[in-house]
């Protein structure tokens, strides 16, 4: 099992600290999930598609069963109604292999997915591929509001009987966010941009927010933070979207700062209702321009410092998919959809973790900001193992490597490196170059007051 200590090393010695940190548990079979809803009112209801069937579960997942006619497509997108829990939506629906559908943008079931129905009217048919990203409701107006990437935000105010265009201005886009204390809508694509309820008009409000090396702006995820100023966002940093950066702001985007947490292509990202300081963020193992980890990052204070726990899942398949995030707060549960994979295998479905409450609350001043990613691979390695990380600023930089027994083995940086991207590679040799036995050893980054640490393992 991974030790979730190492993992935090990753990002910040400042984390919540918990006694003992809970497993992921899997709760279905080999399914590729491509969409997932919650039963408001019942915790032990979950909806998913499961790539070739619908299914349901009424017993936590114990159990699933294939229901529902008249939904050939798969959704990438499902809502339950908060109200109504045999009330659903599916958005974003593609035809199933060697299914020919009508063409829905967007179905709705009365029946708790026992039969489904077209439920677009206003929506264009598209061609090309083109289709409803996803779908949001607001559960403070009864509002639903879908977008996609060709004509972008839609909204319905009567169940999704009828919808109309409200977002002609703005170009196609990524995600939507809607804070249910005003109705405010915040919409990710070229920027971010914002839309009350009343207003007829987008504005944007991404003054602060960073291109790309080749002068574009691409927003994938935003979240707003309820009865709350504060807006979660992540760009893109180097481009073809390969790299993403969480920024942050507390005025509804009159100013952006950077979390400084680097992620490879999100799905989600969210803020916990009944904590406001829990960030939740889901994200993939990236592999070019550099290696990046995936899987889902908590913060429990505000995005300062982020964890990631891996327990219950296999040492053998370091690699990481996440998407379709979901929390539910009447358990404090979250579930992901995770595809965990290596060179030659892969297992794949819809977890569930138990989220622990942390049992040690650090002084706010200890508390910093993440000032630089490290990441090792391949790990283990047998013949180099390449060493990444990048910095926020200027630092003096000191990089050992440590045997189990703490004695140092080679001196790999010792000077003022500048901000930005940097690598270096081991070859396994001593100061001497003198070939180095098998087994456990550390990588070990000092800057100023701060050391992370990366256990790493030699096989010869």
């Amino acid at each position: 099992m991974k030790s979730i200590v190492l993992i935090l090393t990753i990002f910040s010695i400042a984390t919540f600290c918990s006694a003992q940190e809970p497993e992921w548990e899997l709760i279905t079979d080999d399914y590729l999930v491509s969409a997932l809803a919650i039963d408001p009112t019942d915790s032990q209801v979950l909806y998913i598609d499961g790539g070739n069937g619908f299914y349901k579960t009424i017993n936590g997942g114990v159990t699933w069963d294939t229901i529902g006619t008249g939904l050939n497509n798969r959704p990438v997108k499902l809502i339950v109604d908060h109200k109504n829990s045999n009330v659903l939506w599916a958005g974003g629906p593609t035809p199933r292999t060697g299914v020919l559908p009508e063409w829905m943008a967007i179905a709705k079931s009365i029946d708790g997915a026992l039969s489904w129905f077209k439920s677009d009217s206003g929506i264009a048919n598209y061609v090309h591929g083109d289709q409803i990203f996803g779908l949001e409701i607001d559960r403070t107006r009864n509002f639903l509001y879908a977008y996609d990437n060709v004509e972008p935000v839609y909204q319905s105010t009567d169940g999704g009987q009828y919808w109309k265009n409200i977002g002609a201005t703005v170009p196609g886009g990524k995600d939507l966010a809607v804070d249910e204390d005003d109705g405010t809508l915040y919409f990710a694509s070229n920027g971010v941009w914002k839309k009350g309820l009343e207003e007829e008009q987008w504005t944007s409000i991404s003054e602060g927010l960073p291109k790309d090396q080749f002068g574009y702006l691409s927003v994938r995820q935003i979240v707003a933070t309820k009865n709350s100023n504060t807006i979660y966002c992540v760009v893109d940093t180097i481009g073809n979207g390969s790299i993403q950066r969480v920024y942050k702001s507390y005025n509804n985007g009159a100013k952006w700062f950077s979390l400084d947490l680097f992620v490879s292509s999100p799905s989600e990202i969210m803020v916990l209702e009944s904590d406001t300081n829990t960030v939740i963020l889901a994200s993939q193992t990236a592999f070019y321009p550099d290696t990046l980890v995936g899987g889902v990052f908590i913060s429990r204070n505000g995005g300062n410092s982020w964890a990631i726990n891996y327990n219950g899942l296999p040492d053998s398949l370091p690699y990481m998919s996440c998407e379709n995030l979901k929390y539910d707060a009447s358990i404090n549960v979250i579930y992901a959809y995770l595809g965990l994979f290596n060179r030659e295998s892969v297992m794949r479905g819809l977890y569930k973790l138990k989220l622990s409450k942390p049992t040690t609350i650090q002084d706010k001043n200890t508390i910093s900001k993440q000032n630089f990613f490290i990441k090792t691979y391949p790990n283990p390695f047998n013949d180099k193992i390449t060493i990444l990380y990048d910095l926020l600023k200027t630092e003096f930089v000191y990089l050992m490597i440590y045997n189990i027994n703490g004695k140092e083995v080679k001196n790999l940086v010792n000077q003022t490196e500048q901000d930005g991207f940097h690598k270096i590679s081991w070859d396994g040799k001593n100061e001497h170059g003198e070939a180095i036995s098998g087994g456990i050893y550390f990588v070990q980054i000092r800057m100023g007051n701060s050391i992370f640490t990366r256990k790493v393992i030699y096989l010869p």
